[in-house]
């Protein structure tokens, strides 16, 4: 039997013959600055909440910071690996070329062990040892390729972040003025209908969106009883959170 051996470049070649890590290394490099773009807008909508106290406020923070954690997560381990050129992608490769090669010696040290107990469990030890490395292997790979996938469908929309501390603001801005009552609780009723004008619309994507800006308002909100009654509005008109709401 042939006992071959592997050098690096071929051990390189095996990682690269990994079609998820392959997809994940293309899609990183070509959409990783809509990556940047998604952590910087969570993080100024965390640091425009603050340390705002209540049930909206705890549950807005622990979405935007799920978020972010995913997606830093993802960043961070594509840019150690690199076009497979990383650091970690250089551990891969190395850990590959050694488990690779001792599994080979190992299985051929067993298979020519002499006919002696105490030499051939030694060997089947030995041998043993250098699979389980190549299994730990595997899983390493398995964990960096699961910290690499992406859902394009869960990058922070910019429009929606936009949208949401638009019309707060815009809210405020009426409130504070003081000179139409009436006209910032229209506004505050009108924005608070927005899912309700999505459903009665027939546009799932749009209830969605409407439902995850709702959720986002509080960073932005000040004390004014518009915002209350804006979220009063929202409640009374929103059914139970969507599923793909509740799933972030």
């Amino acid at each position: 039997m042939a006992y071959l051996l592997i050098n690096r470049s071929d051990a390189l070649s095996i990682l690269r013959n990994n079609d998820t890590l392959a997809e994940a290394v293309k899609w990183w490099d070509s959409r990783g600055h809509e990556v940047d773009a998604a952590i910087a807008l969570l993080e100024s909508a965390l640091a425009s909440l603050g340390k705002r106290t209540g049930e909206r406020a705890d549950n807005a923070r622990d979405y935007l910071q799920r978020l972010h954690d995913r997606w830093t997560k993802g960043r961070e381990a594509a840019a150690s690996f690199g076009d497979f050129n990383g650091p970690v992608a250089k551990a891969l490769t190395e850990r590959l070329f050694n488990s690779k090669n001792a599994t080979t010696l190992a299985r051929m040290a067993l298979e020519n062990a002499p006919v002696d107990r105490d030499a051939v469990a030694n060997a089947r030890v030995d041998y043993d040892v250098a699979v389980a490395t190549l299994h730990a292997f595997d899983r390493d790979v398995g964990a960096l390729c699961a910290a690499l996938a992406w859902d394009s469908t869960a990058l922070p929309s910019a429009a929606l972040f936009s949208r949401a501390r638009g019309d707060t603001e815009h809210l405020a801005q009426i409130a504070n003025s003081k000179r139409s009552p009436m006209r910032a609780q229209e506004a505050a009723l009108h924005q608070g209908g927005a899912v309700d004008r999505a459903r009665g619309a027939g546009a799932a994507q749009a209830i969605v969106d409407a439902e995850l800006e709702a959720r986002l308002w509080v960073c932005w909100e000040t004390g004014a009883p518009e915002f209350q009654a804006r979220w009063r509005r929202y409640e009374e008109t929103c059914e139970p959170a969507s599923a793909a709401v509740a799933a972030e």
